[in-house]
């Protein structure tokens, strides 16, 4: 049995859209993209990365995403001084191998 933790916007209990456009508005990645990365985005992965102690990501990053990410490795180590080290398996797929994978498992894309 796989068990998720779910971190959203601070203060907004998990899928309580409500709450959420109480507080932050329900507009706010309309108006303001940047304060809505932050709110929505960037702060509650932080905090999930504090919280549950981590060390290392795993993630869905590959080659073929861009400039920036073109030469990623399958592992990379944690920056000297601290930081994540990172677990990127799916680096070397490209973009034909991606989109097999999401028609042979009927995964939901967007």
């Amino acid at each position: 049995g796989f068990k998720a933790e779910v971190f959203c916007a601070e203060g907004v209990p998990v899928g309580d859209k409500e709450a959420y456009d109480k507080k932050y508005g329900a507009n706010l990645w309309k108006e303001d993209i940047e304060q809505y990365d932050k709110v929505c985005k960037v702060e509650p992965f932080q905090r999930g990365l504090k919280t549950l102690n981590t060390n290392c990501m795993i993630n869905g990053r590959t080659r073929w995403q861009g400039f920036e990410r073109a030469w990623i490795d399958q592992f990379e180590n944690a920056p000297i001084g601290g930081g994540l080290a990172k677990c990127n398996p799916l680096a070397y797929w490209t973009l034909e191998d991606t989109f097999d994978y999401i028609a042979k498992y009927e995964v939901p894309h967007h």
